[in-house]
């Protein structure tokens, strides 16, 4: 790989700091932890000192305006998954979705018309 992928977070729970981020910092010669983002600002700050991120988005807008993010993980409430990843592929950034990728169906093939559009992957799962 000539550069690193720049990645950033969203959705600092339990799911998204335990699994997305933790398994994400392990690929430090290929991946660039660029920031994190949560509704609840704090929390996002807390996780950011812990991990030694120094970006914390404060607006979802923040981070698909990034041009260094080439990546996100959705590690949000399930109702929220569909709605950020059409959101971040419309952006141009790769999505890796916590799952269920989506409540229902519909919403599903929301995500794959944005990813076919867009040119961008979707991983769908847990990080390991």
């Amino acid at each position: 790989m000539d550069s690193k992928l720049g990645y950033a977070l969203i959705g600092c729970g339990g799911c998204g700091v335990g699994k997305h981020l933790t398994s994400y910092l392990k690929l430090k010669d290929d991946i660039e932890i660029l920031g994190v983002h949560d509704i609840d600002i704090e929390r996002a700050k807390q996780v950011a000192a812990k991990h030694g991120i120094s970006n914390v988005y404060e607006t979802l807008d923040e981070v698909l305006d990034d041009p260094r993010i080439d990546l996100v993980s959705v590690a949000t409430p399930n109702l929220t998954h569909a709605p950020l990843a059409v959101a971040a592929l419309t952006a141009g950034k790769h999505v890796h979705v916590e799952k269920p990728m989506a409540i229902d169906t519909a919403a599903a093939k929301a995500i794959e018309e944005a990813e076919a559009k867009s040119g961008k992957k979707v991983l769908v799962g847990v990080a390991t």
